[in-house]
């Protein structure tokens, strides 16, 4: 046989071994896109209710831990050098600022429900397998991609059919594949390839439990369980929050008004003898007008 023989046969089995390779890559880019999809689906689910409790009972909380820093903070006021009251005190104040800071960052035009359609999901599917970041040939191509991918997870929970549509546009408009010389090369970067691509269904696999694991996704689950059977979750919380507001401003006028009461006490003791006693010589004559 002759060595232009072999070397042809060489060839084909190696164009072969691309094709498995290429199949097989296909395989786990529909999966990934797959992952990336039910993934995304269930952050911008937790997202808009997220946003739709804060917009709902955000506020109230807000208040309320504002009221609970107050009480402490009085509190710890009434008994200086009590190391536990000003720990108290400080962890409120804390808290009550990390909810504000929460609240405050709603906002009101980003959709408090995703519903998305079978095109929609269908869409993103194409978007995430077309545009994906480990196909890039250089740092350049793969910053492009990631800028591109970044647009697509957003417009995907804004529900943005068009966005995605002209994303997609963009990536084709400047696409541009690497040109594979020898064969080998071409195997070895599609092995790199299914490598990747399974390890990122791996971490998507372990980002979704870890997302069904907080603490968001428990409270959106029991909301939806309830609404579910007629209930309105997030209308009773509203009103237990409004309720604990109340008793708790309650508790804070008392404590105003004692600080108020110890302080006028405080200030009357540190008045010169003489001013005390012009003072009561006052107090005495309202008395008797009166």
């Amino acid at each position: 046989m002759s060595s232009f023989g072999i070397g042809k046969a060489s060839n084909s089995k190696q164009e072969k071994l691309i094709s498995e390779r290429e199949a097989e890559l296909g395989v786990l880019e529909t999966e990934y896109a797959e992952q990336c999809s039910i993934y995304s689906t269930l952050e911008a689910e937790i997202s808009a209710f997220r946003n739709r409790y804060y917009l709902r009972v955000g506020s109230l909380y807000s208040r309320l831990d504002r009221v609970i820093a107050d009480i402490a903070a009085l509190k710890a006021k009434a008994k200086p050098g009590d190391v536990e009251a000003a720990a108290e005190s400080a962890k409120a104040s804390a808290q009550a600022n990390e909810t504000e800071e929460e609240v405050s960052g709603v906002e009101e035009e980003e959709p408090i429900e995703f519903k998305p359609s079978g095109d929609l999901k269908t869409l993103f599917r194409r978007a995430v397998k077309l545009i994906h970041p480990d196909r890039a040939k250089n740092d350049v191509d793969r910053k492009f991609r990631d800028s591109l991918m970044a647009e697509v997870n957003l417009a995907y929970r804004r529900q943005d059919v068009g966005k995605i549509e002209e994303l997609i546009q963009t990536y084709k408009d400047k696409l541009d594949l690497p040109e594979w010389d020898e064969q080998e090369l071409r195997l070895a970067h599609l092995n790199t390839l299914i490598e990747k691509t399974q390890q990122q269904i791996q971490s998507l696999k372990e980002s979704m439990d870890a997302l069904k694991e907080s603490r968001w996704y428990t409270l959106k689950s029991e909301v939806d369980a309830g609404e579910r059977n007629g209930l309105s979750p997030l209308s009773d919380l509203a009103e237990t929050l409004h309720r604990q507001i109340l008793e708790n401003q309650e508790i804070l006028n008392t404590l105003l008004k004692q600080s108020a009461a110890e302080n006028s006490v405080a200030d009357f003791a540190d008045k010169p003898d003489s001013v005390k006693s012009s003072d009561s010589k006052q107090e005495r004559k309202q008395s008797n007008k009166s």
